[in-house]
């Protein structure tokens, strides 16, 4: 199941015109329940997601498994992350029982129009840092899965050179220590802006350290999953 799971989530580097990408996924248990998907759709367009299914272990991970597919198909139909999301919303919630949903998280990035378009349905929202200034992606709706006929509209944001975008599971800020304090969104928006002039790998690492120095070890209570996506600027594509 682990070997089945692992599969699904892309392993290779990531390279698109104007963006600096690093992503990577922990679980805390041979399976898990978090998702992320990066998918350029051209030399212009990528789409990102970052997801968490409810529950841990192997119905997590055949959860996360119908939302991939679903999600997948949808897109590579006419590039509408909403229409995706609707359609995989639809399906779970027709489909399987009350206790399955997916907080979820996609964007899909313009980069040479500098054009960041996001649904969020229930999840942590993402972090845009912004020289020090932290702007939180959190316009949405409820977690996908829950009612059949809930909407999600797309919400447009503007990026502007050297913005970073930290997308993550609540694995991340919902680390605790062992006074039981949680490393929080605070936290995590102090330590992106401290590191934003790193390259996406090196900050994706220093976030991880980070958060262990945090906690005091280096194992997790939930599924942890961490994006960082650096925004350098307008291509020259036409």
């Amino acid at each position: 199941a682990r070997d089945i799971q692992q599969s699904f989530l892309r392993q290779d580097p990531v390279v698109a015109p104007g963006l600096d990408i690093a992503f990577l996924n922990i679980p805390s248990s041979t399976v898990g329940g978090d998702y992320y998907e990066v998918m350029p759709l051209d030399d212009r367009e990528t789409v990102f997601s970052v997801c968490d299914v409810a529950g841990h272990g192997v119905p997590a991970a055949l959860g996360m498994a119908i939302f991939r597919s679903s999600f997948i198909h949808r897109l590579r139909q006419d590039r509408d992350i909403a229409a995706a999301t609707v359609h995989v919303n639809r399906l779970l919630a027709e489909t399987t029982e009350a206790s399955l949903y997916v907080t979820a998280f996609a964007c899909k990035v313009d980069a040479n129009a500098g054009l960041l378009d996001y649904v969020n349905a229930g999840h942590p929202p993402p972090l845009v840092a912004r020289g020090a200034e932290a702007l939180w992606l959190d316009e949405g709706g409820m977690a996908v899965g829950m009612f059949a006929d809930a909407e999600f509209r797309p919400v447009r944001f503007r990026l502007q050179p050297g913005d970073v975008l930290a997308l993550y599971t609540d694995g991340v800020i919902e680390a605790a220590n062992d006074r039981g304090e949680e490393y929080g969104r605070e936290r995590l928006a102090a330590a992106v802006s401290a590191g934003r002039r790193l390259p996406a790998a090196g900050l994706q690492a220093a976030l991880l350290a980070d958060v262990r120095a945090f906690c005091g070890r280096d194992e997790f209570a939930d599924d942890l999953t961490l994006m960082v996506v650096k925004y350098l600027g307008k291509t020259d594509l036409p």
